[in-house]
């Protein structure tokens, strides 16, 4: 008892379990179904079988744990067990104030043998309903099945070797046959226009793939001149490469033949320079030589004036001047000998010096056309160095457009091998083109 929020007192009573266990045999819905009660832990507290009371649940059946008895009551279809080797459906009901579940266990093939009564009166109903509804959908379908054969005729037609495509159904009326003959002839209608311009564009198809191969064929002879156009091109270089080289060669000879020539060209007009300063030496000498031989030609003369003298005298003086007059005229005599002589000198050094001088001009003349030669040499130097540089600039030249015409003959001949690729796919194009034209002339278009 609870007063106040607290317990004060329990009431307590008995109930005796054989008028539980009578009640609970009492209840059967079917001849072969029972009922008991069973407590929360599993304790069976009344059954028609007094030798299963307080016994556990599970020796009724395994399956009857306290878990199994706890989740009955609230499960949605009965649990399916085995007792005595019958099927039984168990449902349980919690019995108020208490922890006891009434558990009724119906026998499955009596409860459900008056279902299989009815399903099989059912049945027969069912069978009887579908033959008159046969019979009368039979009555009322057949114009409509005659108008689904024709439909079916006209898909043979169409399925059929000859292809015909211009047959049209009649559409009659607003029912659902009429409906599919309509969209049948539509369908029809499509296909037909798709033909037809399939059948242009295998036509077009077919003047493109001709006259692409034609292209092909001409773009192949024409690579393959190119080709052949380049090869000989790139002989012909390669044979100018090597004249190029062999004139550099013979410029760079040419150039130290030039060099040498230049330098024994600069030694000679050094030879030619050193005997102009001799001749100046012997010029200078000459002139020297003429001068003293003056001297002597004065020294002469003064001596013939002393001597003519000196005879005067040694005649004045009589015989004993005469001594002295034969020294004087041998003295004489030596006097116009010895200005004779320097005379004759004098005439040879003039001639001499004449010939100095001359000689003198000579090699100054040579000694400039040697500095003209060696200017021209250096010039011509010069000229084969430019024509060096413009040699070897010309080489270098060749050499990359030898480069680029074998580049450009590797490209053509990779352009020849892709257009016969394009000619073989263009014929097979064309085949398939052939064949497409071959498939669609089957259909007979209106």
């Amino acid at each position: 008892m609870i007063r106040n929020g607290e317990a004060t007192g329990a009431l307590s009573g008995a109930v005796p379990l054989e008028g539980v266990r009578e009640v609970v045999a009492a209840v059967h819905p079917t001849p072969s179904s029972l009922a008991f009660v069973v407590a929360r832990d599993g304790q069976v507290i009344a059954h028609p079988d007094a030798k299963l009371i307080l016994k556990q649940a599970t020796d009724i059946s395994a399956a009857l744990t306290p878990e199994a008895l706890a989740s009955l009551p609230q499960a949605a279809a009965p649990l399916l067990v085995d007792l005595g080797g019958a099927a039984k459906l168990l449902k349980a009901q919690p019995v108020h104030g208490t922890d006891w579940y009434l558990v009724i266990a119906l026998d499955k093939a009596e409860a459900t043998a008056g279902l299989s009564n009815v399903l099989q009166a059912l049945g027969v109903a069912m069978v009887l309903l579908t033959l008159a509804a046969v019979g009368i959908a039979a009555f009322f379908t057949s114009h409509s099945f005659r108008s689904l054969s024709k439909v079916r005729d006209a898909m043979d037609t169409i399925g059929s070797d000859s292809g015909d495509l211009s047959h049209r159904l009649p559409v009659v009326g607003n029912d659902e046959v009429a409906q599919i003959s309509a969209s049948f002839n539509a369908f029809v209608d499509k296909i037909g226009t798709l033909l037809l311009e399939v059948r242009a564009g295998v036509e077009n198809m077919k003047t493109a793939t001709s006259e692409i191969e034609m292209g092909n064929r001409d773009l192949s002879q024409r690579t393959e001149t190119s080709a052949s156009n380049l090869q000989s091109t790139s002989a012909a270089l390669t044979q100018l490469t090597a004249s190029v080289r062999q004139s550099a060669q013979a410029a760079v000879e040419a150039t130290r033949l030039a060099t040498s020539a230049s330098e024994a060209a600069a030694r000679g007009g050094k030879v030619v320079t050193s005997a102009v300063s001799t001749m100046d030496d012997i010029a200078r000498s000459s002139a020297r030589i003429t001068e003293i031989i003056g001297v002597i030609d004065s020294i002469a003369f003064q001596t013939n004036i002393l001597a003519l003298n000196a005879a005067v005298e040694a005649a004045r003086a009589g015989e004993n001047g005469r001594g002295f007059a034969v020294v004087a005229g041998e003295v004489r005599t030596l006097a116009q000998r010895c200005a004779t002589a320097a005379r004759e000198i004098k005439d040879l050094i003039q001639a001499s010096e004449a010939s100095v001088g001359t000689g003198a001009q000579r090699v100054q003349a040579a000694g400039a056309a040697m500095q003209e030669i060696v200017e021209g040499i250096d010039r011509v130097n010069r000229v084969i160095g430019e024509i060096d540089g413009a040699m070897n600039e010309q080489s270098a030249g060749i050499s990359q457009i030898d480069r680029s015409v074998a580049e450009m003959d590797q490209a053509t001949q990779q352009n020849a091998a892709l257009v016969e690729q394009s000619t073989a796919a263009s014929a097979t194009l064309s085949e398939q083109a052939y064949g497409l034209s071959r498939v669609v002339g089957l259909f007979r278009l209106r």
